[in-house]
């Protein structure tokens, strides 16, 4: 088993458990900020402290047709026979690449082909210029083993780094955002992100020229899972610290990274349950679906201490002052509460709903949004 990790300053070069490095310029790589010339000048001297290192260039980004141009265009300048292959994302690029390079070819399935169907074609159309595939993290392990075996290339997920959840190459965030001028710096935004509909927060947005990317709150490890992941065939593990506050010379992988990185909090994604089915077992619940004659309507937004904002889906019984409602939670659990406070959007107290689409009832304590909403029939009476 290998480590590689991205190089993108000389102290890098330093951490011994490193075998293997990525470089890339800012122009095709989507967290790279590095220069044309700052990466030769770190090729060489990788070659001569680290002569065993194998380097590779990496081109991870998506692109419109006038973008790809340019690139395509750029990285004709660039003296590629320095590195030892190229790793690429995009399919356009990459079929760029074949057309015009010797290079051997690394292809980057992160956010592509998850199927195996799709890999092969991958694999068929490259033929011996494709020497790695770096698989997605939404492969569990037992796939992981099944895409291993299969494979006649040798396989590569990242077992350290961040978890990506979203990327664009549109502008999503600073148009939307009034930014300190000291967050410009090479053109990158940042901000924090709550979800409107699920408890989570702390969602992490970056803008840079290649897009907007939006990544899980919580790092990503796999490192308390080698022993597992050397059974699975896998040839090659990826360290990406380009957005950790700590550098790659503080890391020391034969140590506890939890350990090491105390200010962090780390998942090991969908490595240990395929949880990709997960929506629709939510979308089949029967908890969810209107089937009750007392229906009234959904909960949108809750407040602590403050409001349940319900959305009114079904005016067949009308909810009003002095009613009794019943929360049915996404989970199956159930709660009952009078309403002796009913207000519209405007806060405006009123005594029963009419044209009204969002009422405000007073919060209580379990309630989700996605609960459904009931009146109590009249011969239920839990305490509430």
């Amino acid at each position: 088993m290998r480590y590689l990790s991205y190089l993108t300053k000389e102290s890098d070069l330093e951490n011994i458990d490193i075998q293997d490095f990525i470089v890339s310029t800012k122009e095709f790589g989507k967290f790279s900020t590095n220069t044309y010339d700052e990466i030769i000048s770190l090729t060489k001297k990788c070659r001569e402290v680290r002569p065993s290192s194998r380097i590779f260039f990496e081109w991870d980004t998506l692109q419109t047709q006038e973008e790809f141009d340019k690139k395509s265009a750029l990285i004709s300048t660039y003296d590629l026979s320095l590195f030892d292959a190229i790793r690429v994302l995009e399919a356009g690029a990459l079929n760029f690449i074949d057309e015009n390079f010797d290079l051997p070819i690394q292809i980057i399935l992160e956010s592509g082909n998850h199927n195996l169907k799709g890999i092969l074609a991958w694999e068929r159309h490259f033929g011996s210029r494709l020497e790695r595939v770096i698989l997605g993290l939404e492969l569990p392990k037992e796939l992981l083993k099944k895409y291993s075996d299969v494979l006649t290339v040798p396989t590569e997920i990242q077992s350290l780094g961040s978890l990506l959840l979203f990327y664009s190459p549109r502008s999503l965030l600073k148009n939307k955002i009034e930014f300190d001028p000291k967050e410009k710096q090479n053109n990158w935004y940042s901000a924090l992100a709550n979800s409107e509909e699920t408890p989570h927060k702390g969602f992490q947005i970056i803008e840079n020229d290649h897009g907007t990317f939006m990544l899980h709150p919580k790092k990503h490890s796999l490192m308390d899972a080698l022993d597992e992941i050397v059974g699975l065939g896998i040839k090659n593990l990826k360290v990406d610290l380009r957005l950790f506050e700590e550098n790659l010379n503080q890391l020391d992988l034969k140590k506890d990274v939890k350990v090491q990185f105390e200010n962090d909090h780390f998942i090991k994604g969908y490595f240990n349950v395929n949880k990709t089915d997960k929506i629709f077992v939510k979308l089949k619940n029967h908890r969810l679906l209107r089937k009750d004659n007392d229906f009234i309507g959904t909960v949108v937004d809750v407040k602590k201490d403050q409001y349940i904002a319900v959305n009114i889906q079904s005016r067949k019984n009308n909810l009003a002052l002095g009613k009794r409602v019943k929360f049915l939670m996404p989970e199956g659990k159930t709660k009952h509460m009078p309403i002796n406070s009913l207000k519209n959007i405007s806060l405006e107290k009123i005594t029963q709903i009419r044209k009204e689409k969002i009422v405000l009832i007073p919060h209580t304590s379990g309630v989700s949004v996605k609960t459904r909403v009931h009146i109590a029939p009249a011969d239920e009476n839990p305490s509430i």
